[in-house]
């Protein structure tokens, strides 16, 4: 029996990821448990998850996972290498998995491996460093990685899951993993995107083409994250920031720190706000994960921090089976409700998060939530 973890957002789960742990099952075997890492309140993107992580769990319980753990904070809203990093680390500290599976646009683990292991050359990061001590002022790190590897090596080409795909691979090989990769190549044309906007537009309605439909009940009973809903707090909260103590924070420079205090002082809304804040060194993705890392507190010191502990999101039978197992071999704890898995920085963002839900906002109330557990036959 194989142990598979996939690192996800489920934001919103759809079509494409049944697919993939459809795959996953018919590549390793029917008795196969899948454990899905999945991030929690908060995204990659430095996005509000379109609702909160026990519904989106469910859809993936519904949606052909076994298994449901958080990925938490600071790890679910870092850069990709963050992100990746932190993921796998808590993989190895779980124990018992025995391959992680990842999604892909090329679908070849040759060559994206070998992307993974020039990165990691000693030439490549001492010509990085060289070029991004003169790089152009309007050029991102992102881009200027990019130009480095295509004068060594030649264009990369990567999409989006590739990108994810070569930092899953470096992490493995940074921290000296078992875990075996495996690589799925991305079929279909639906995409988390697409069915989150639908979602937060009209609700559960128009998701019947992209959803499954065991899922689609759970995101009619659904309730919306409207980000909409805090920008008030979170305006203020930068118009009257300090820039030496954003500066201070991850992703942040001096430059960024005051242009969120200054921009914020002038924006009609939070949507404006990063409208003015992109720039060609600025990512809207960076704006809207440095504003969570302003909201939060989140510093470079907590990336740095190996992943503490994780959380029971949902499980079937055949999860709760690989959970009484790692229970006995995890170095860190599982915990089985929010109540104790609370750290200042998950307070602070699960806080942030019930403000923005369209109906209760009882703080307290998400930490009294009880992971989904299902039967086989349900």
């Amino acid at each position: 029996m194989a142990v598979v973890a996939v690192i996800c957002e489920y934001n919103l789960f759809h079509n494409g990821h049944e697919r993939l742990l459809a795959h996953i099952r018919r590549q390793f075997g029917e008795e196969t448990v899948i454990l899905s890492l999945m991030s929690g309140h908060f995204t990659q993107r430095g996005l509000f998850a379109a609702t909160d992580k026990y519904t989106r769990a469910h859809a993936a319980l519904l949606g052909g996972s076994d298994l449901t753990l958080e990925l938490p904070m600071p790890y679910c809203c870092g850069v990709a290498e963050q992100f990746a990093l932190g993921a796998v680390r808590l993989l190895e500290a779980l124990g018992g998995v025995d391959v992680l599976a990842f999604g892909s646009e090329c679908g070849q683990i040759e060559r994206l491996s070998a992307i993974a292991q020039n990165r990691q050359s000693a030439g490549f990061k001492a010509a990085l460093a060289k070029e991004l001590a003169v790089a152009p002022a309007d050029e991102s790190y992102l881009k200027t990685q990019d130009r480095v590897y295509a004068m060594l090596f030649g264009p990369a080409s990567l999409g989006a899951n590739d990108i994810l795909a070569v930092e899953y691979l470096s992490a493995l090989h940074h921290i000296h993993s078992t875990i075996v990769p495996y690589i799925c190549k991305r079929e279909g044309s639906e995409t988390a995107t697409e069915a989150r906007q639908i979602f937060l537009n009209q609700g559960a309605a128009g998701l019947t083409d992209l959803v499954p439909a065991a899922v689609l009940p759970v995101f009619r009973q659904a309730e919306r994250s409207l980000p909409q809903w805090v920008q008030s707090a979170i305006l203020w909260t930068l118009r009257t920031a300090d820039p030496v103590y954003l500066a201070s924070l991850a992703d942040f420079n001096e430059d960024l720190a005051h242009r969120f205090v200054y921009q914020a002082g002038r924006a009609n809304s939070l949507s404006d706000f990063y409208d003015r804040c992109v720039a060609k060194t600025y990512t809207r993705a960076r704006i809207r994960r440095c504003t969570l890392y302003a909201m939060l507190g989140i510093t470079k010191k907590d990336f740095l921090d190996l992943p503490s502990y994780t959380l029971l999101l949902s499980a079937n039978a055949r999860g709760r089976g690989l959970l009484r197992v790692l229970k006995k071999c995890s170095r860190i704890p599982i915990y089985m409700k929010g109540v104790q898995a609370q750290t200042p920085l998950s307070i602070r963002a699960d806080a942030l998060y019930t403000l923005s839900l369209e109906g209760s906002k009882n703080h307290g109330g998400i930490l009294q939530k009880n992971p989904v557990l299902l039967l086989d036959d349900e």
